[in-house]
């Protein structure tokens, strides 16, 4: 919802309101879930869909060929080609609702969902996505104190991931093979952020051999000048993520971990923030001298 007559028109109910909602208690989202799964009306339906194994073509498959529009088979990934429902297209709200136990699961990117007849109505869907989802005002206050002690522009980041489908996707990588693969593009001088899910300490020992390294839990210590100790909501685990996502975004240089949404929206994030390099690193890819700077980017114009 890109505008405030569009969103005016939901006639979405008042207690669910940004103004009537505070901070970032969990008190009520159980109505809020039961008003949208119970769309069934003029305004809005449910939509049973499944993005990781189907993508809709709007209008239609035929109308999107007719038009030349046919996406890349990289777009389609393997995925089932299904029509959009006429019913789905007279509705001011079509909900797409998350239920793990149907298999309902939004992993891949929201921006992949439709395949459009019109070049027109795809960018009109990121700019939606762009302008109309944000995230809450104090995730980029508590992340622009840590941002400033770092220094925007002036720090490298690096996203490591240890936990989770690391396995699945070969992304558990020793320390040692990360910094081998990533030391040409980082800066000796600069101070190292490094967003993990990894508890040992002590496999960060390779890191911090050659770089200032600094991670959340040093951001309420006098390594990190207790820069977050005692400031509201920084120890709120439901946001504790999307404010290293803004750390990661603002510095000079991010390297992702594969197959990662946390660095996807990173990647994007720093086309938001104006940071000053974008292009897009891995930390399983070897790179050599020179190579910061000449690796493929995320145009502004199609962030989303």
């Amino acid at each position: 919802v890109s505008t405030q007559s569009t969103w005016d028109g939901l006639t979405v109910p008042a207690q669910f309101t940004a103004q009537t909602v505070s901070g970032f208690s969990t008190v009520g989202t159980t109505p809020f879930r039961d008003w949208l799964r119970g769309l069934e009306s003029p305004i809005g339906m449910k939509a049973g869909f499944k993005p990781l194994g189907e993508v809709l073509f709007w209008p239609s498959q035929h109308a999107v060929r007719k038009a030349g529009a046919e996406p890349s088979p990289r777009f389609v990934g393997g995925r089932r080609r299904r029509d959009v429902p006429p019913a789905w297209r007279d509705v001011t709200v079509l909900h797409f609702p998350m239920w793990k136990d149907e298999h309902y699961r939004y992993l891949g990117h929201v921006g992949s969902v439709f395949a459009f007849e019109s070049p027109h109505q795809q960018k009109e869907l990121f700019k939606a996505l762009r302008s109309g989802l944000h995230f809450h005002p104090r995730v980029f206050h508590i992340a622009a104190k840590v941002v400033a002690f770092l220094g925007f522009g002036s720090y490298s980041a690096l996203h490591i991931r240890r936990g989770d489908h690391s396995r699945q996707f070969k992304t558990r990588l020793s320390a040692e093979t990360i910094l081998n693969n990533t030391q040409m593009l980082l800066d000796l001088s600069a101070p190292l952020y490094i967003s993990t899910d990894e508890n040992d300490d002590s496999y960060f020992e390779p890191f911090r051999h050659h770089f200032n390294v600094y991670r959340w839990k040093d951001l309420f210590t006098a390594r990190a000048s207790h820069i977050l100790d005692g400031v509201e909501g920084a120890r709120d685990p439901k946001i504790n993520g999307l404010i290293e996502q803004v750390i990661c975004a603002s510095g000079r240089i991010f390297i992702s971990t594969r197959q990662s949404t946390f660095s996807a929206y990173v990647q994007r994030l720093r086309g938001y923030v104006g940071a000053p390099e974008h292009g897009v690193y891995y930390t399983h890819l070897p790179y050599a001298r020179g190579d910061a700077g000449n690796s493929p980017s995320l145009h502004p114009s199609i962030y989303f």
